[in-house]
């Protein structure tokens, strides 16, 4: 009978506790499995928010010291026509172009200075609009025809914005307003010079629908001529003379000029352009006409004239619009349109042209944060502007850079 070893007591006990360590053992590593699991799908999480997520970035936009009259051009959003030989107007709030370079044009489009410039059709005229020109009297806009035939029509225009978007005849005017210059003072309408007319000055009352000619004449004959109001008194620039002349409504009387600086040769030739008061200055955009990227100031105040900013483009016989500051969200600008093509130009200060940037597209979610330095300066997004400081993002858009004084930097993160 074989034999039959026991073990003893400790060797049992070691056998069992090895047993149970084994046990443990194998439920830790279960344990760091789950656990080596769990990391893996937060690890993936982790990824697939990284890549869904947008990605976030520092801003920084500097405003060097720029002496405040330093001017410079812009080129905008191309319009949609060429409204060369048509008329312009500033209307509160929206900008007006009457006529194109077509001899038989009747269109009419407006801008919206407080919504990106957004163009809109309006209502056609009953007439040409060719060569027309236009003025702002007391809400509405009067428009004269400058076109064979029709060129001594003048219509009121009742704008959309005040709820008409309309076209009235009346009294027609006692002579041609063909390449004449305009001008209101007092709320009447001053009309000088022009193809077939070019020593005449004659007046229209909007409140009494009536002309008033036998007014003082032109000392220097303007067959074509241009000009505007500053302070009470007309400007008109004889294109073919080359003399510029005041007309002060009070004495019915003329004063002839500083000769413009550009034109004191026998050969020297100004061409029509457009042309604007713009910071209490008679602004000409291309009216060298030997060198039409050139632009001149006139300056009542020292009667004297200064060379501005040359312009990128020729804006021979086009409109020249100022939209002041205060009246829209657009900085105080001379806007110019026309030429040989289908253009739309600003002149403005420098600091205005660099004071706005796009600084790149922030999702909805994404948070903002930013800081300025030396100015007074925001972000916007998609137009609205946010204080200094953080914010999350409500929707899409592009965030940008709005400088309103002072010279130094914003900068700022998005994540």
């Amino acid at each position: 009978m074989p034999e039959i070893k026991i073990a003893n007591q400790d060797t049992l006990l070691g056998v069992k506790t090895t047993v149970e360590a084994t046990r443990t053992t194998a439920d830790a590593t279960q344990a760091t499995t789950a656990a080596i699991k769990t990391t893996a799908e937060a690890t993936k999480t982790g990824v697939d928010t990284l890549l869904t997520r947008p990605a976030g970035f520092h801003f920084l936009h500097e405003m060097p010291l720029i002496p405040e009259d330093t001017m410079g051009w812009q080129a905008m959003e191309r319009p949609p026509m060429n409204f060369q030989y048509g008329s312009g107007v500033f209307g509160g709030r929206y900008g007006y172009i009457f006529g194109n370079s077509s001899n038989t044009s009747t269109v009419v489009y407006r801008f919206d200075t407080t919504n990106n410039m957004i163009w809109a059709q309006m209502a056609s005229a009953p007439v040409s609009l060719y060569g027309s020109a236009a003025a702002f009297i007391g809400g509405d806009i009067y428009v004269l025809s400058g076109h064979t035939g029709v060129n001594t029509r003048l219509h009121k225009y009742i704008t959309a914005g005040q709820g008409a978007d309309t076209w009235t005849a009346m009294e027609n005017a006692p002579v041609s307003s063909q390449t004449a210059a305009i001008g209101v003072i007092n709320n009447e309408l001053y009309v000088a010079g022009g193809a077939s007319s070019t020593t005449a000055l004659r007046k229209y009352t909007p409140s009494s629908n009536t002309w008033t000619s036998g007014l003082a004449t032109l000392p220097t004959a303007a067959a074509s001529a241009m000009g505007g109001v500053i302070n009470g008194e007309f400007y008109v620039l004889s294109v073919g003379g080359k003399r510029l002349m005041k007309y002060n409504a009070t004495s019915n009387a003329w004063t002839t000029l500083a000769v413009p600086p550009f034109a004191t040769g026998a050969t020297e030739a100004l061409a029509r352009c457009a042309h604007a008061v713009f910071k209490n200055k008679l602004v000409f955009a291309g009216v060298v006409d030997a060198n039409r990227s050139q632009v001149w100031a006139y300056d009542p105040k020292s009667d004297s004239w200064a060379r501005m900013a040359d312009s990128s483009w020729s804006f021979v016989n086009g409109v020249g619009i100022e939209i002041p500051s205060g009246l829209s969200s657009v900085r105080d600008a001379f806007f110019a349109f026309g030429g040989v093509q289908s253009t739309f130009h600003q002149m403005t200060t420098l600091y205005a042209i660099l004071s706005q940037q796009e600084l790149g597209e922030v999702k909805k979610g994404q948070y903002v944060y930013f800081k300025t330095y030396g100015v007074t300066a925001y972000v916007t997004l998609n137009g609205l502007s946010r204080p200094e400081g953080g914010f999350t993002a409500t929707e899409d858009g592009i965030l940008a850079s709005d400088f309103r004084s002072g010279f130094g930097a914003i900068r700022g993160w998005v994540k």
